[in-house]
């Protein structure tokens, strides 16, 4: 959620105790653990404390960002994005996982990931058309969902980070080419390769210069574009042809589209170009 109170304020939270809650301001804010006499200023992400509460003075007008999730579902994310079992999420993310139980309020190691992950999800789940199907809505906001609880938990990874390791992307590529008109998460592309997202993305990354996100965008562009070629004006619209393809914003897909193509989706359904 976004967060602005337009005076000068001090806010209080109570212990997050096992949830992670991550605050991203948007102005510089000093925050102190409630029961230590001095905090810091803040001009990136951190954490809120589990053990104590957490007060907080935030820039009156340029407020920030709040995020958190189920405890069961960012420990289940974190094992996922970073491999391996992650059992204390709420205190210590990633690495020595136990070892500093009870953390008061820290900074993030990686805000920027965070917030660009909230602003594009804001921007995309506020300009889908009203004419978007029920079905697309519901798929688009679990790959949201993903992606935001991904971003947190990469955000909030503390000690060493996860070794890269070997990845047979080529499965994966096949994969992607029989389910790209499903609802394909990061997560989902992990299980598959069987390997955490922060490996997958490194593996994807050096073996074709994309992220894997870029590379199913990519593949169901393709896709699109031999089905308009093939379709029946009169009968089939982009719309469904894209929807049924895994696209759900079609304003931004018609700018990637023609970006790539040198033409819109429309004319390629009728035959222009």
């Amino acid at each position: 959620m976004f967060v602005r109170y337009g005076a000068d304020v001090d806010v209080e939270t109570s212990p997050t105790h096992d949830r992670l809650v991550a605050t991203i301001p948007l102005g510089p804010m000093h925050a102190r653990e409630g029961r230590s006499a001095t905090g810091r200023t803040f001009h990136a992400g951190f954490v809120l404390s589990q053990r104590d509460a957490t007060v907080m003075r935030p820039d009156p007008w340029n407020g920030a960002l709040v995020v958190t999730g189920d405890p069961a579902r960012v420990k289940e994310q974190a094992s996922i994005v970073l491999g391996g079992p992650h059992d204390d999420v709420g205190s210590h993310v990633g690495g020595d996982v136990g070892s500093d139980v009870g953390h008061g309020v820290q900074g993030l190691q990686d805000a920027p990931i965070l917030e660009r992950a909230c602003r594009q999800i804001w921007s995309v789940a506020t300009t889908l058309p009203d004419s978007t199907p029920d079905y697309v809505v519901d798929g688009v906001l679990s790959v949201l969902e993903d992606q935001l609880l991904t971003a947190l938990v990469l955000a909030a990874q503390r000690g060493p980070k996860t070794p890269i390791g070997d990845v047979r992307v080529t499965c994966l590529l096949d994969w992607l080419h029989e389910n790209y008109a499903s609802n394909v998460t990061l997560s989902d592309m992990a299980r598959v390769a069987g390997v955490s997202i922060r490996r997958l993305q490194q593996a994807v990354h050096d073996a074709t210069g994309q992220t894997p996100t870029a590379l199913l965008r990519q593949i169901r562009m393709r896709e699109v574009h031999r089905k308009l070629q093939r379709a029946d004006p009169h009968q089939e619209t982009v719309a469904r042809i894209a929807h049924d393809s895994g696209v759900a914003h079609l304003g931004r897909f018609a700018q990637q589209y023609r970006q790539h193509y040198g033409c819109t989706p429309s004319e390629t359904l009728n035959g222009v170009t």
